[in-house]
């Protein structure tokens, strides 16, 4: 498996698609903090480094299914992966190579952004406002993350061998996984109550009045399925980290842990069953 890693590095410096990955993010992480201290000056009003620390994990969701599928499927039309089984290489050997491949690539992409976002972030905005504690247990959860996408990607592009199909699949993927998270994380936190302004023809005046919010979730089954759904699924998890939600962060580094497994076991299965023409 060295031997294919080396392979899969050497190839990743050649490679256009991870160089302009790579440069979106960083140009992205200088970009940002200047935008934001623009409107902070323009506006009068302070403005943090915590408002888009976490937003490349919002970029890496679209970032690393066309890289994956890209990079792998590369093999796939140059006959290279059929080539490499021909030859005695492991299925295992194989996809592990490309697994490691794609969570090298996608942490790399993320220090990309968060490099140069502090380098001018701090001087112009300040450091973050979160204790360290914090920042500690939510990069850990955005490490959790990255394991997860990298794994769920690297599976779709080892297991269909079209580019196109792949990266469109991958990419309604991610649209699914971040739409199903917003909406989760949203019912999670309407207000039981919302207050209205009501006009009091007797005395004339306008009076503050509590009306039941229609989509609060109260406590329940249907809550508690929402809630292990906003945790488990990749998609809840970024809508938690890019609102610096640090209520449960072990139940999330757990959740993300077990699907890599799940989804790298099953990926591995089906890649040793497949019949790659």
């Amino acid at each position: 498996m060295n031997q294919l890693l080396r392979a899969n590095f050497f190839r990743l410096r050649r490679s256009k698609c991870f160089w302009l990955c790579l440069f979106y993010m960083v140009g992205c992480g200088i970009l940002f903090p200047i935008v934001t201290w623009g409107q902070a000056k323009k506006h009068s009003y302070l403005l943090s480094l915590n408002s888009d620390f976490f937003v490349f994990i919002v970029f890496l969701s679209f970032l690393a299914p066309l890289f994956c599928c890209l990079f792998i499927g590369a093999e796939y039309s140059d006959g290279t992966l059929r080539n490499t089984i021909v030859v005695g290489c492991r299925r295992s050997h194989i996809y592990f190579s490309h697994l490691i491949t794609s969570i090298v690539v996608c942490l790399l992409l993320c220090m990309g952004y968060l490099l140069p976002y502090l380098a001018v972030g701090i001087p112009l905005l300040g450091r973050p406002t979160a204790d360290s504690a914090t920042m500690v247990r939510l990069l850990l959860v955005a490490a959790g993350i990255v394991l997860s996408l990298a794994s769920l990607y690297s599976a779709l592009a080892l297991l269909i061998p079209s580019k196109v199909v792949a990266t469109a699949a991958s990419l309604l993927v991610s649209f699914a996984l971040l739409s199903s998270g917003s909406y989760l994380y949203a019912h999670l936190n309407f207000p039981e109550t919302y207050t209205t302004l009501h006009y009091d023809p007797a005395t004339g005046q306008v009076v503050e009045q509590e009306e039941p919010y229609h989509s609060y979730l109260p406590p329940g089954p249907q809550r508690c399925a929402f809630q292990i759904l906003c945790d488990t699924l990749p998609g809840g998890q970024i809508m938690q980290l890019s609102a610096w939600d640090d209520a449960h962060p072990a139940r999330l580094c757990l959740s993300s842990c077990a699907l890599t497994v799940v989804l790298t076991g099953t990926g591995l299965v089906l890649f040793r069953r497949k019949n790659i023409k």
